[in-house]
């Protein structure tokens, strides 16, 4: 059905550069579950960490907010941490995965702009690049980024995976 990788002079460069995009995405995948941050509230009186996928891993507390009756104040200090590091774990995971991006999908735009998709006798064909780029892009699950994990998603958030989606 898609025909779009004829005729191209440096095909082997291309193929050699999705191979090479695709070990990066794999280990960009990995690098997620092991990029820490931290984000904090009260001047740093709460602490909270989580993973690049806004998995919570860590609360620290300073002991000297706990006198008296600020129960409320202590549990707004702990959810603008949350808040905090979550924020910062999505603008990381952005981050990186416009590094993917860069190398995988930015140098098949000239070839786009120049020969476009079109369609032919119920065919689509291309530009030259894509259809290895998009095959990449699936077998790494960026096609599922904020699906369930169970069934083959990465399970990040749907606001994260927006960004993703139009890079």
């Amino acid at each position: 059905m898609f025909k779009g990788l004829g005729g191209m002079g440096d095909m082997a460069k291309m193929m050699k550069a999705a191979t090479e995009m695709q070990g990066k995405m794999a280990q960009m995948q990995e690098d997620m579950h092991n990029i820490i941050v931290t984000g904090e509230a009260g001047a740093g009186l709460v602490k909270a960490s989580c993973t690049a996928k806004g998995d919570l891993t860590g609360l620290d507390i300073d002991k000297s907010i706990f006198s008296g009756d600020d129960k409320e104040v202590v549990e707004d200090l702990i959810l603008a941490a949350i808040k905090d590091a979550q924020q910062k774990a999505a603008e990381r995971a952005k981050d990186e995965m416009g590094k993917m991006t860069e190398g995988l999908l930015f140098p098949l735009n000239r070839n786009s702009d120049e020969q476009g998709c079109t369609w032919n006798d119920g065919e689509v064909t291309t530009p030259d690049g894509f259809k290895d780029a998009f095959k990449t892009f699936a077998e790494n699950g960026w096609s599922a980024f904020s699906g369930n994990p169970e069934f083959g998603g990465q399970g990040m958030p749907k606001s994260l995976a927006v960004l993703f989606e139009e890079m």
